[in-house]
């Protein structure tokens, strides 16, 4: 069982980056830390949890459990986006925001599902229960301490345990929601959008207030995608939610016609590094490795079909880097540099990234939904799908 003190947590307020007003609570977040002792107890609790999840667990749910990632929500999304552009149909997609999702949780309801849903009992469950009751929180703020309140609601975001719970609630959310992250949520609609989304809409509406939960409609987005002329009007509360151009979905900015034009690729990522003053060329180009390139090659499968004007774009951001680290002039060859750095060329890289990802493709099960949008994926021309994209620059694998 966790003890009393394991069950304490020091909520530290961090801001959230690139708010524009830092008086409303909402610009902030807690992280919750806790006794070392007590997250070595829950590590424990958290891979029983996660044994029994990755037996058969919501497939559309990417977040938490292993063998699902980011990279594998923002594909199952893009695809079905890039069908429906090819295929001449306008698609829309609604983007949901929750109001502090994790601190939300009725706690009831969500032993209520573990016992019912997910058939966990004896020890494991009494272990859950007892990560649920009796917490108490205070908020540390730079140097200031709050007063010990207790906790009845959430499922204490920032703990490894916690967050398994959270998807753990939300397992039930309509069907037509989907993909999911965690808390990220979206509705997609190729066809009759405006009728689909809002239905989509008004389901999960029905469910958040079953939950005790809210959307918020400030927050939550709709997006049109291929014809820009379509208006679509989705109504939270009697309020009409905000119609965008484009959208920041797990990181990767979504355009209207997936384009995922490299506009400022330079500018924002050299800034990342300006120079090795008092470092070695070699701890400079490890740097660049882990710090810089996972900027420039994040979520690759997904826009790996960019036009050959914007990879150029990729290419020489790396080369600039590079010779910042290395000290080279600026006519020097782009080839020597990345010999000398040992970096391989940016068109290679990406096409070692799409063969991992196609290789852990294989490896899931025909019912997947990846791998059965990957047999229906396909071309027109050279505008490809993404998972079609996967299969070609992959096909020597299948030779070997």
């Amino acid at each position: 069982m966790f003890i009393k003190e394991w069950k304490e947590e020091n909520r530290i307020v961090i801001p959230k980056v690139g708010r524009d007003d830092y008086h409303q609570c909402s610009s902030y977040r807690t992280i919750s830390i806790t006794s070392c002792l007590g997250k070595r107890f829950e590590y424990i609790t958290t891979r029983l949890v996660s044994i029994l999840l990755e037996l058969n667990f919501d497939l559309d749910q990417h977040a938490y459990l292993k063998g699902r990632s980011t990279m594998q929500a923002v594909l199952s999304l893009v695809e079905n986006i890039k069908k429906g552009i090819l295929q001449d149909q306008c698609t829309g997609a609604v983007f949901f925001d929750l109001t502090d999702e994790f601190g939300s949780v009725d706690r009831r309801r969500l032993l209520h599902k573990i016992r019912k849903d997910f058939k966990i009992s004896g020890r494991l469950l009494s272990h859950i229960e007892s990560f649920l009751s009796n917490r108490f929180a205070r908020l540390k703020l730079h140097e200031s301490m709050g007063d010990w309140i207790e906790s009845f609601i959430g499922t204490s975001e920032g703990t490894r345990l916690g967050r398994l719970l959270f998807i753990m609630h939300i397992h039930d959310a309509p069907s037509c929601i989907k993909p999911k992250y965690a808390d990220d949520l979206v509705a997609l609609s190729v066809d009759r959008i405006q009728e689909n989304l809002q239905d989509a809409t008004d389901q999960l509406i029905r469910w958040t207030e079953r939950e005790s939960m809210l959307i918020n409609a400030i927050k939550t987005k709709v997006m049109v995608f291929g014809d820009q002329s379509h208006g679509v009007k989705i109504v939270i509360q009697n309020a009409a939610i905000e119609q965008v151009s484009s959208y920041k979905y797990l990181g990767v900015i979504l355009d209207p016609k997936l384009d995922f034009e490299m506009k400022r690729a330079f500018s924002k990522i050299s800034t990342l590094i300006r120079g090795r003053r008092g470092i070695s060329v070699k701890l400079g180009i490890d740097l660049y490795k882990s710090l810089v390139r996972p900027h420039l090659e994040y979520a690759i499968p997904v826009w790996a079909n960019i036009c050959d004007k914007d990879m150029d774009k990729l290419e020489k951001t790396q080369v600039h880097c590079l010779k910042r680290v290395i000290g080279a002039k600026t006519h020097s060859s782009s080839s020597a540099v990345e010999v000398l750095c040992g970096v391989v060329p940016f068109r290679f890289r990406r096409r070692e990234l799409c063969c991992r990802e196609y290789i852990r493709m294989q490896a899931k099960d025909n019912g997947h939904e990846l791998v059965q949008l990957m047999e229906s994926s396909t071309r027109r021309g050279l505008r490809f799908y993404p998972l079609e994209y996967l299969k070609t620059v992959s096909r020597e694998l299948h030779r070997a």
